[in-house]
């Protein structure tokens, strides 16, 4: 895990309301065709997989505030293999009370973050559960992972300098997981995949690596419970 979760979980040292940082702090990037306004759009890499992957759900889960609640799945869908997925980020429902946690935008702002993840449905029912995502960590079950972090706001703000050079804005939205940190609404970003239950699906690169630790926990302590019957 790189350096913007703990960014967000701490807060900022600047203050709302501080002057809009100049535009030409923001890398340049170009109209993107293979995606639009109010679009979350996912390019699978590396392209090499593509012909080895299989249909799964892409699912997007708010993580709690307490590592002991289940993730909050807010979009789940079936996924098929294709260069590129879009997802309307206004289709994303909504953190409630226990996955909002403090927010960088000064006292009593609210701010929830969500982790992006294509995942084997393991009983067939039809859609993804927390337990999937969390044990597939391990397992190797999800076998695609967002590499940037989808955000929700319960207010907006200014440039807090230097790690959020062109503030935040309300809603749900799609940021950079490195610092600083830009909106990514409507740019392509990378979906990260491996052939699942391979060992590659190990190496993938998780934002929220505390969810891959609550796995591990888990298999231990199921290791733990088969060894003492």
């Amino acid at each position: 895990m790189r350096k913007l979760l703990l960014v967000f979980i701490l807060g900022a040292s600047g203050s709302c309301g501080a002057p809009t940082a100049d535009p030409d702090a923001a890398p340049p990037a170009d109209a993107d065709t293979r995606c639009g306004p109010g679009l979350m759009c996912l390019e699978a890499t590396p392209p090499g997989n593509l012909n080895s992957l299989p249909a799964g759900r892409l699912a997007i889960a708010w993580l709690p505030v307490s590592e002991k609640d289940p993730l909050l799945i807010a979009f789940d869908q079936p996924w098929t293999v294709q260069p590129i997925t879009q997802v309307e980020l206004q289709s994303i429902e909504l953190p409630t009370e226990g996955y909002q946690f403090a927010g960088p935008c000064g006292a009593r702002t609210l701010f929830a973050r969500a982790i992006a993840c294509v995942a084997t449905d393991r009983n067939g029912d039809g859609r993804v559960s927390s337990d999937e995502i969390i044990s597939g960590l391990e397992s190797g079950d999800v076998y695609g992972i967002h590499q940037e972090i989808v955000t929700w706001n319960d207010v907006g703000c200014d440039a807090i300098l230097p790690n959020f050079p062109v503030g935040l804005r309300p809603g749900v939205h799609v940021n950079s997981e490195e610092v600083p940190v830009f909106f990514l609404d409507g740019k392509v970003t990378e979906l990260q995949t491996c052939v699942p239950n391979t060992t590659e699906c190990g190496a993938l690169n998780n934002p929220f690596s505390e969810l891959r630790s609550r796995a591990a926990h888990r298999t231990q302590l199921w290791f733990r419970r088969e060894a003492s019957r």
